[in-house]
């Protein structure tokens, strides 16, 4: 009887063209149950009281980590895929469901801040699935979706158009990536609708519009380890605003360069979007101004999973797990464990750190 019940849960059987064992799948919903009850210990805990902030934030909250929770499953299955899909590792991509699932800066913006930050995480990924399995239409489509439900996926941008480019040489891939810089705009101004005062009232477009207008005045950035926690977020907002965004928009114009170039022929290899686009995702946030607590997400993700593909970046995704949880602790605490100028000090050099290690294994 044992033997037959081992034999069944270690074959291997065929959905789609996916090979998985039974075992396999009690393993992925014992880790999804195990950060499902993680994430109900935390549910209790509200966010900080803000000055402005209506109780209305409150009632709703609960819900919106329950849809959050579920969200977070559906981000770390795609984060699994992606890898799957580099490597071939069917270990790999669980180990990368799991690490995703219960990495502390998306359990605590699900489960203590009710978030839905992982919808566009979740698009965002199966914009570069969708790339690293050619269709690169629809990558545009799903990074324009995910730039409506958070203008945060805009920073990989870059890396995507660069690598629909040289995917699709010739005149159809600069098409396709105009097709998508259209799309991302479309979202853009969709979103801005969404969260002013006459949009729909319909979440998570509503909680965040709450919160923007909660926060009062502008500042540079809101407890985000960048440039600007060096110089004081509060500090010359209307002469450092304008150059922040120009100097993204530059920053972000040489990353589509260095997309498009360096990812040719030989230079190339399958993993090369991921280290792209995790460089987006550490640059454009440490530079741009307004950036809030959530923004270092993208990064934290995009590290775990390259990790996965390539082990030795597996150091630059053990540190980018953790700053991109001190932001959230920051703010759940109303002080920084770190003084967030030191937490900046540590970006940057994680930034060239990472970048140099991206160039010399090209």
């Amino acid at each position: 009887m044992d033997k037959k019940f081992r034999d069944f849960l270690t074959t291997e059987y065929r959905m789609g063209k996916i090979m998985i064992a039974p075992i396999d799948l009690l393993l992925l919903a014992a880790t999804l149950l195990f950060g499902i009850l993680l994430r109900s210990r935390l549910y209790p805990i509200l966010a900080p009281k803000e000055p402005g902030l209506p109780s209305v934030f409150g009632e709703g909250i609960m819900s919106m980590k329950y849809f959050s929770t579920a969200l977070d499953c559906l981000m770390a299955l795609c984060g699994g895929l992606v890898v799957w899909k580099l490597t071939g590792s069917r270990i790999r991509a669980f180990l990368t469901v799991t690490v995703l699932f219960l990495s502390p800066a998306i359990v605590a913006d699900s489960a203590l801040w009710g978030m839905a930050d992982s919808l566009y995480l979740s698009l965002s990924l199966l914009s570069l699935l969708a790339v690293l399995c050619g269709r690169t239409a629809a990558a545009g489509i799903l990074l324009g979706i995910a730039v409506f439900f958070s203008p945060l996926a805009l920073i990989l941008l870059p890396a995507v158009c660069g690598q629909i480019i040289s995917t699709d040489n010739g005149k159809k891939g600069k098409l396709l990536a105009a097709a998508a810089l259209l799309y991302t705009a479309a979202g853009t101004l969709l979103h801005l609708f969404m969260i002013t005062d006459s949009g729909p009232a319909i979440p998570p477009f509503s909680m965040e519009r709450i919160l923007e207008q909660s926060r009062g005045g502008r500042l540079l950035s809101y407890h985000v380890p960048g440039i600007y926690a060096m110089i004081g977020e509060g500090a010359f907002v209307s002469e450092y605003t304008k150059a922040g965004y120009i100097m993204g928009f530059a920053v972000a114009l040489v990353l589509f360069y260095l997309s498009c170039r360096i990812c040719v022929g030989s230079l190339c290899d399958s993993a090369w979007l991921i280290r792209m686009s995790l460089l987006c995702a550490l640059i454009l946030p440490f530079i741009l101004p307004g950036m809030n607590e959530r923004c270092l997400l993208p990064a934290g993700m995009l590290g775990v999973i390259l990790a996965m593909c390539e082990p030795a970046f597996y150091k630059v995704a053990v540190v980018e797990t953790i700053i991109a949880f001190l932001p959230t602790a920051a703010y759940f605490r109303e002080e920084s464990f770190l003084p967030m100028p030191y937490i900046a000090l540590a970006q940057l050099v994680l930034i060239v750190y990472y970048y140099k290690t991206t160039t010399e294994r090209k």
